[in-house]
């Protein structure tokens, strides 16, 4: 088996500002990219940021903040998905980018793990099954046809975000398909508060 140089970005997103978080991505990824990665990984949610709130706040009384977190989320395919297909292919690397992700019409939106190719493609997309406790609130669940093990030149990369990685049968799924290295974007990977 060959070696491949991964870069675990540990950094803090622009909270609930897209755009200012996308720049972030930018630098981070060209700042990587600049030591010799060729693996990629930012945290969970990091585009636009995590729902800080929902532990905070009751239930109710986070209206304004959920609306905010619903216009500076990412559609796929979008300008901001696309964005960072460019930040991968400038940088050579597949990125595994967390993100809040808005379907283009309707309003559930989901803490999803977008992956893209040193080419620029998105060649994988997977929403969180469950979200945990009081994500529930802000996040709808996934339906696993997601679930896959993606080829890319870094190696056989399989993805599942936080606790997810607590779930045996979805972890078994994956298992069958051979994942050869496995990214478990979480919160705790950054400071967030």
């Amino acid at each position: 088996m060959r070696s491949v140089r991964v870069a675990a970005v540990q950094d803090s997103p622009m909270l609930l500002d897209r755009a200012a978080t996308l720049d972030l991505v930018d630098e981070l990824v060209d700042r990587a990219a600049g030591q010799g990665a060729q693996l990629i990984a930012l945290p969970e949610a990091f585009v636009p940021g995590p729902p800080v709130w929902i532990d905070a706040l009751p239930v109710g009384e986070d209206g304004d903040w959920h609306a905010q977190l619903v216009r500076e989320s990412v559609s796929v395919p979008s300008e901001a998905s696309d964005r960072l297909g460019v930040a991968a292919r400038r940088a050579g690397a597949v990125l595994v980018v967390g993100v809040t992700e808005r379907e283009p019409h309707g309003g559930t939106i989901y803490n999803t793990v977008l992956t893209f190719g040193p080419d620029g493609a998105l060649v994988g997309k997977h929403r969180k099954l469950i979200p945990t406790h009081a994500e529930r609130l802000v996040w709808g669940m996934g339906d696993g046809s997601d679930l896959h093990v993606l080829q890319t030149p870094a190696g056989r990369l399989s993805s599942l975000i936080c606790w997810e990685n607590y779930m045996p049968l979805a972890r078994f799924y994956l298992y069958t398909q051979g994942p050869e290295i496995w990214i478990a974007p979480t919160l705790a990977t950054a400071n967030s508060g």
